[in-house]
């Protein structure tokens, strides 16, 4: 009874030494940017086993579609941004495994035994029973944690990253299913005016006021603008595979995506626009990233300190039946491996950590120049195209056709209007469309609104 009392203490003794380990609080995913921070979003579960339970599944959607529809189906079901979710899932089960303690170890050892004479059999054997535990120096279970913490962190800043990517690429892919549809109705409309020419041609040749040549050009722009109109309905079917494919979907069954291209907004300033890069995932991730390599650098030096190793145990002389306490501590001497490899590719690794940043803001700045360069250009060009050039163009095309039913133009000048009708009308959709790309892009890098606002207003839904 003494040595099971005994025993127990050692143990409890060593238990206390050693310490027990806990969870830390966090999920490691970081507070979502405010750009469509208000949709629900696809989390993996905290157990694997839940996963066919929570798998990012969602329904194949049928009837129209709107902007804040597809930007749902996209966070919800897009299989890429589910599998970063599981990344930071096993990045918090790594900095669980970091905050663990040692094992403590068990030995038993039986000596004198077997011999012949007075140690025959066990008559002479004593029976060793020891527990040992490794004890971390220099608190580098705590630094081995918190490095571990900071890899999860990161994975956190990439799962966000990556939804803010799946958001600006559904917004992106409705923006061109949109574009699309309009190009279709001009495209439609085009080759249907064309064919009122035509008509209009063929009455005039069977009347004798103008040559049947300009009937068989007529004729030929018709089948120039059906051609288009196929085009044009092949671009938008493959648009919206795109669009589907945002949310994990097939073959897209959806009716139309709903929007108006036409609403935009006066831009900021680049300089307002630039003060809030800093927000996005992109650059935000840097003071983590930092950290962490940091925290590595102090994990790496609290390394040159040696563990010791406590041993605490009973012997028994099973003759005399008389026990032996047993107490060792020992301890490796840093006199070869002081770590000094180890210390030296932390320190490079955090400096060139530092210098990554400065190469992403560079990159950063460049691309956000770029975008609001397109966003700039694209703004006054629809603005203008919009508000004069399109308007002209349609009462030119207009009275060109009233003036060549009463003989006052050729059918060139009906020609010449015609096609400078349907260039004007593609060149502003191709604004228009450039223009909620280019905002779709900068909300992405920023990680929220253009003017501020949470949601985003891509195609012009309210």
């Amino acid at each position: 009874m003494r040595d099971k009392h005994l025993l127990l203490a050692i143990t409890l003794a060593v238990l206390a030494i050693a310490g027990c380990a806990g969870r830390g609080g966090g999920t490691g995913f970081p507070e979502p940017r405010p750009l469509g921070s208000e949709l629900e979003v696809y989390m993996a579960p905290e157990k694997p086993e839940k996963q066919h339970e929570a798998a990012p599944r969602v329904a194949e959607p049928a009837g129209d579609l709107t902007l804040r529809q597809v930007l749902g189906l996209a966070l919800m079901g897009n299989p890429e941004l589910a599998g970063y979710s599981w990344a930071v899932r096993a990045a918090d089960a790594r900095a669980i495994q970091a905050r663990r303690i040692p094992n403590p170890g068990i030995e038993v050892e039986l000596e004198q035994f077997g011999g012949v004479g007075e140690v025959a059999g066990f008559d002479g054997a004593e029976a060793t029973l020891r527990l040992g535990q490794v004890l971390e120096i220099g608190g580098k279970r705590g630094k081995r944690t918190q490095v571990a913490l900071l890899e999860r962190d990161l994975e956190g800043w990439e799962y966000e990253a990556r939804r803010l990517d799946v958001f600006a690429g559904a917004a992106s892919a409705f923006i061109a299913v949109l574009a699309n549809q309009e190009r279709l109705i001009v495209a439609q409309e085009s080759h249907r005016l064309s064919e009122i020419v035509l008509e209009v041609v063929s009455e005039r040749v069977k009347a004798g006021k103008v040559s049947p040549l300009e009937e068989t050009r007529a004729a030929v722009e018709a089948a120039s603008t059906e051609i288009e109109v196929e085009r044009v309905r092949n671009d938008l079917e493959a648009s919206r595979r795109a669009l589907a494919a945002t949310w994990g979907g097939g073959r897209p069954g959806f009716g139309e995506v709903k929007g108006d291209l036409t609403q935009i907004e006066k831009i900021p300033a680049l300089e307002d626009i630039m003060s809030r890069a800093g927000r996005g995932p992109e650059l935000a991730r840097w003071g983590t990233e930092i950290e962490m390599h940091q925290a590595v650098l102090d994990l790496e030096k609290s390394l040159r300190i040696p563990d010791l190793e406590l041993g605490v145990g009973v012997a028994r002389d099973v003759e005399s039946s008389l026990d032996t306490y047993i107490l060792a501590l020992g301890f490796e001497i840093p006199v070869f491996d002081r770590n000094q490899g180890g210390i030296r590719e932390a320190e490079c690794n955090l400096a060139r950590a530092r210098e990554d940043r400065r190469a992403t803001e560079t990159g950063v700045a460049a691309e956000m120049a770029q975008a609001y360069q397109s966003l700039a250009t694209s703004y006054v060009e629809a603005r203008s195209l919009g508000a004069t050039v399109l308007p002209g163009a349609e009462r030119a095309f207009e009275a060109t056709g009233e003036g060549y039913r009463q003989g006052k133009f050729t059918y060139l000048d009906v020609l010449d209007s015609q096609r400078t009708l349907f260039d004007v009308r593609a060149q502003y959709l191709d604004a228009l469309e450039a223009y909620h790309q280019a905002v779709t892009e900068i909300e992405r890098i920023i990680g929220e609104g253009l003017n501020g606002e949470e949601e985003n207003n891509s195609g012009g839904e309210q």
